[in-house]
Formats: C-alpha cells, structure tokens, sequence
C-alpha cells in the first residue's frame, strides 16, 4: 500500500488514499480527513455542503474528462480547455476586445493575450481594428477557427451523451432544467456573507 498524500484544505489536513480497497464509498475512492472522518460527513443534513461537494467532485473530474475525450469526428485538431474556452468565447462574441474577452473569463489580460498570440498563429483567428477606437483591436473567429470550434464541442456533446446514454429523459430533461436554474443563480451571485443578507432581508 502506498502511503498517503497530504495536503492543506481550509487549515485542515487531508489525507488522499491510495488503497481504494481500504478506502472505497459508494464505488468512488474516498477523500478522508486526517482524523480518519470521510469528507462526505461534513454534508451529513446540510444540503448545501452537499451540493458544493458534489460541484468539488465534478470540477475535479475536468481533467480526467479532458483526457478521455474521444477525438474530433472528422480528424482535424485537438484543442487543450484553455485555448477551447477563448475560441468558444470569441466565436460566441463575435468581433470583441482581448480587454472584453479577459473579463469576460475571468482571466488576467497577458494569459489571454498569450492564448490569442497562439490561436493567431494557428489562423483560428484574426485580428481587426476597432471602428470605434483605431488604437485598439478586435479579434474574430476564422472560418477554419469556427470549424475547429464546432469539431471541439462535439467532443463535448459526445462524451455527454456517453456519460448520460443509459438515463431516462425525464431524468435527462429534469437535470437540464436543474443545471439551468443552478446556472441563473451563480450568474446573479454578487458574492458576501449569506447569513447576514439573509438576516438583513429578514429584518
């Protein structure tokens, strides 16, 4: 048995095990706190942790899905997520401003920058002046940009359907109109103190 990794969450140590035989809930490898307590007790009645551990382990799997992507339909290139999200942005957005786009990803100006020097290169997308600002560019989509998007997100589509193929569509339709309104909500969140907004709507 290999021995535990460690690391810090929140001031508190965690242990990562390796013996899934050993530490194996429910048919996934569990994560334990150093205490020995499984991280899934911490939801135990509060239905919010739960939601926000099952949120931890979906963003945690993005790499692994990343990986297990099948490739595109028609050949052609495989984009890592970083470079996807910007294509998709800047197709989705048409002609915008690297300016836009980095606050728009939540990202600082230079990594966009960076990722849209490389999409450039690779003629996915081409740069424009700005009608309204002649110092400043737009970037855009390249015909053969939008078609590496597309190729891109059906890999996407595809690995969904494969996850998803075996649920009813009730089921299907439900967690769509569940996603969609989670969606709406982390939108509309300004960030702050939950408790005392709701202590403040209250009184």
């Amino acid at each position: 048995m290999l021995a535990p990794s460690k690391y810090l969450r929140s001031g508190v140590r965690f242990a990562v095990s390796t013996d899934e035989a050993t530490d194996q809930v429910a048919g996934r490898v569990a994560y334990r706190r150093a205490d020995g307590h499984h991280l899934a007790d911490a939801a135990v009645g509060d239905p919010y942790a739960a939601v926000a551990m099952q949120l931890g382990a979906l963003f945690g799997r993005t790499h692994q899905w990343q990986q297990k992507m099948p490739p595109p339909r028609a050949g052609g290139p495989v984009l890592e997520r970083p470079a996807y999200f910007v294509l998709a942005k800047i197709h989705v957005l048409g002609p915008v401003r690297p300016s836009a786009l980095a606050e728009l990803l939540g990202l600082d100006l230079s990594t966009v920058s960076r990722h849209i020097a490389a999409l450039e290169r690779a003629g996915w997308i081409a740069r424009e002046r700005d009608p309204e600002d002649g110092r400043a560019h737009l970037v855009q989509a390249t015909e053969a940009g939008t078609e590496v998007f597309h190729a891109n997100r059906q890999r996407w589509f595809d690995m969904v359907r494969q996850i998803l193929s075996h649920w009813p569509e009730a089921d299907l339709q439900e967690f769509v109109r569940l996603l969609t309104q989670f969606n709406d909500a982390a939108e509309a969140y300004t960030g702050g103190d939950a408790a005392s907004r709701t202590t403040s709507e209250e009184g």
